[in-house]
């Protein structure tokens, strides 16, 4: 796992099969033998500092490793006769034929991905170069809401999703100090909403609004291949994007320079990338390893207070079950308090939704 964290993102097709892959090959084990020397030797050049903080996050994986068995033994259950009821009635409601079909394609492979009336659920820790956890079945995070409804606790009888906003332009403001986005952040209608002032559109292109700008201005897409230049000007955008004048600083440095300066004590050499996946990579490498302390914080309560359990990680946010939303807001504070702590500052928040459990409507 040391390995992985350290050098992932340096590693080629082939590296990353030699260490991910399994085989008996006589050469095959000798190359992999070789290339985790490499590795190690790079991991003893590291000073002090550098060690111990990598030391550290290998730790984190470790401690997370039991919550990840629970996970995937216990899986997620479902309410079936309530999900083929509220199935058709998503597909009596559709829109349109498009619709009609994505949600019946969607209920589908849900159906077909359950064992029983449980779908099983296998967890990455590290999964891929963003090091972000990664599920190996159905992505319960795209379901709608009626969906999610059907979700039965195994302990309790609430399910919760606690969900960070707007997290990686959180992340991105905490990476580069830009006191203009951390102002967007900390005001009181939210990064989005003011956003939308800023550009005079309604909250209907809330969703355009937010996908441009992680997609164009932190990720480095494009504009041009978002729907919002439909609506807003390219000029009228740069023009709104330039107050975030320290974040534009950070992303062309690196761009430049290609080398990505991990918290975790890693700087990685990313010449290889192409420089429109530099910045997207740079920040959700980071966004992991903030979510990842999170989430073992979580864990960490859960253990000592046994009054709610972790169903599933879910990208940012964190699906928990419990009898009380009392005890889902403390999660909610503790997300809150850690991802704080980290940055520094205050201007992480977390969003609360009961989605499921038992009798809920």
């Amino acid at each position: 796992m040391l390995e992985k964290l350290a050098f992932e993102m340096e590693f080629n097709k082939t590296e990353k099969w030699l260490i991910s892959g399994k085989s008996d090959q006589s050469e095959v084990l000798e190359m992999k033998s070789g290339l985790l020397l490499d590795i190690n030797r790079k991991i003893q050049e590291l000073d002090d500092e550098s060690k111990k903080l990598l030391n550290q996050y290998n730790d984190l994986h470790n401690e997370l490793l039991p919550l990840v068995d629970n996970i995937e033994q216990v899986g997620i259950d479902f309410d079936i006769d309530k999900l083929r009821k509220n199935g058709k009635l998503l597909l009596d409601n559709s829109k349109s034929e498009n619709n009609r079909y994505r949600i019946e394609k969607s209920l589908e492979k849900l159906l077909n991905s359950l064992e029983g009336s449980k779908l099983k659920t296998k967890l990455n820790l590290i999964g891929g170069v963003t090091h972000r956890i990664t599920t190996a079945s159905y992505n319960i995070q795209g379901l709608p809401n009626e969906i999610k409804a059907c979700i039965i606790p195994s302990q309790y009888k609430r399910v919760f999703t606690i969900d960070f906003s707007a997290f990686e332009p959180s992340v991105a403001a905490y990476m580069s100090d830009d006191k203009a986005l951390i102002a967007y952040l900390k005001s009181d209608d939210g990064l989005y909403e003011r956003l939308l002032k800023d550009l005079n559109l309604s909250s209907d292109y809330r969703n355009a609004v937010k996908v441009c700008f992680i997609g164009s201005f932190l990720f480095g897409g494009n504009y041009r291949n978002f729907k919002l230049n439909e609506e807003v000007p390219e000029r009228e955008w740069h023009n709104l994007i330039k107050k975030f004048s320290d974040y534009m600083l950070l992303k062309n440095q690196v761009i430049t320079s290609k080398k990505l300066i991990m918290p975790y004590g890693i700087e990685n050499d990313v010449s290889h990338l192409n420089d429109k996946k530099v910045m997207g990579q740079y920040v959700q490498n980071v966004s992991s390893y903030i979510f990842k302390h999170v989430l073992n914080k979580v864990y960490i309560k859960q253990c000592i207070n046994e009054s709610f359990r972790i169903m599933l990680p879910i990208h940012d946010a964190i699906m928990i079950e419990c009898d009380t939303e009392e005890v889902a807001q403390s999660v909610a504070n503790l997300m809150e308090e850690t991802a704080n702590s980290l940055f520094e500052d205050s201007f992480a928040e977390v969003t609360i939704e009961e989605i499921g459990g038992r009798d809920n409507e």
